[in-house]
């Protein structure tokens, strides 16, 4: 065969090949907020976030206990997590973060400690970082989803527990619709062990990766 006719046949395969991939692209779910530190995303496993960070094995301590399941199954599932030893930077405040890994979803929380604990920081300079970095404390609500990626998240929840009547009420019911699928919550409770601390969830926005 002329290395002409054969070129031409080549370049119309090519050509093909190239036009069915762009027929069918990858379908791809963006949404507020992600976490807060790039290296990560919402749903990886905890040695996927290990190994996003830098670390080893040997730098970090594991801990667990039982939490119910995200499903609604009622059943007790693991959560693991672990604190970074060294203070990490956010909104340009020294923080200590702890990573929680859902045994079924993976990654859905993440805990901030800021150093400088004072009443003026925490409910002056953090709020007003916080405003200016983030539209709202609720991220993308699970009603500004289109239809279908709404379905494919119900199948993937009833496939892993969810009850079939409690995921209808789910996706038809408006209040539960308007749940966030990343959100934070600063406590500003005074006299609280825990006051200062930054929560970052992430439960729904773990199981949307998972989905796609």
């Amino acid at each position: 065969m002329p290395v002409k006719k054969l070129f031409i046949i080549f370049a119309l395969a090519a050509g093909l090949l190239s036009a069915c991939s762009k027929t069918e692209p990858e379908k791809q779910i963006s949404y507020d907020w992600p976490p807060p530190v790039e290296e990560l995303s919402w749903g990886m496993s905890g040695e996927e976030a290990v190994e996003a960070l830098g670390l080893t094995d040997d730098e970090i301590t594991w801990e667990e206990a039982e939490t119910g399941d995200p499903f609604g199954s009622g059943e007790k599932v693991k959560m693991r997590w672990f604190q970074m030893e060294e203070p990490m930077e956010f909104l340009e405040e020294e923080v200590s973060a702890a990573f929680y890994f859902n045994e079924k979803t993976g990654l859905d929380t993440i805990s901030f400690e800021f150093a400088d604990k004072s009443w003026r920081n925490i409910e002056v300079d953090v709020q007003k970082k916080l405003m200016e970095n983030y539209e709202s404390s609720w991220g993308t609500m699970l009603e500004e989803l289109d239809g279908e990626t709404l379905e494919m998240l119900k199948s993937y929840m009833v496939e892993n527990g969810t009850p079939e009547d409690a995921a209808e009420r789910m996706f038809s019911d408006e209040d539960l619709l308007h749940r966030p699928l990343a959100s934070y919550e600063l406590n500003m409770q005074e006299g609280s062990p825990a006051y200062g601390s930054l929560l970052f969830h992430g439960s729904q926005a773990a199981m949307m990766e998972h989905v796609f």
